[in-house]
């Protein structure tokens, strides 16, 4: 449509932060393909298998744990002050809590069906 990219829009951004996007979407395939291919070299092991279940809670609960520890790092160990935090922003604003369960447990079934899929597709076929 004739629209200036954003690289034209931005001519005094630095090389390395320029650059940073590429270096970004490389990590994150990277992640993506080892994620992939260690969830169905665990799925497909000789042995007692794991519930997936526990597996999509226990990794949640390990995001939860640390999303928690960062928030009373930022409030520098005051424990009163990000109890009231947290009451302030999810027992108080029950609408915006509610806009990040939602997808939040959409999420979880999608990771639930993940499993589902890389037991059951070639991890080429899955990826």
């Amino acid at each position: 449509m004739g629209g200036v990219s954003d690289d034209e829009k931005r001519p005094n951004m630095p090389a390395a932060a320029a650059n940073m996007k590429y270096v970004s979407l490389a990590f994150l395939i990277f992640q993506n393909a080892t994620l992939i291919l260690s969830m169905k070299y665990a799925r497909n092991k000789e042995g007692d298998q794991f519930f997936a279940t526990v597996a999509v809670v226990t990794a949640e609960l390990l995001k939860l744990t640390t999303s928690l520890t960062i928030m009373l790092v930022e409030k520098k160990g005051n424990v009163k002050d990000w109890l009231s935090y947290l009451h302030q922003n999810i027992i108080l604003q029950p609408l915006d809590t509610m806009k990040v369960f939602i997808p939040a447990i959409i999420y979880m079934i999608q990771n639930n069906l993940l499993y589902i899929a890389v037991s059951n597709l070639p991890a080429a076929t899955f990826q």
